[in-house]
């Protein structure tokens, strides 16, 4: 079995604006997560129930995943 595709990069963070604040986006081992959010995988499912979205939600789970794709993410963490 070979490595999965993700396993030769390194981690990468950055911030981004979330409710009043800015908040760490980490990507590591193959995932993308809000670290700044205890409980990101409840507050998803609150949101999907009608409740309040944020930003850092939104960035995980739809805009960054494409970025991924095409490296853009990895390539702003790195430079800053």
């Amino acid at each position: 079995m070979s490595a999965p595709w993700w396993a030769a990069l390194c981690p990468a963070q950055s911030r981004i604006s979330c409710g009043t604040g800015k908040h760490l986006i980490r990507w590591a081992d193959g995932q993308l997560t809000a670290a700044d959010h205890a409980d990101a995988e409840g507050e998803l499912v609150l949101a999907a129930l009608g409740g309040d979205k944020s930003e850092c939600g939104d960035a995980v789970f739809a805009g960054f995943i494409s970025r991924l794709h095409d490296g853009l993410f990895l390539n702003e963490a790195i430079t800053g």
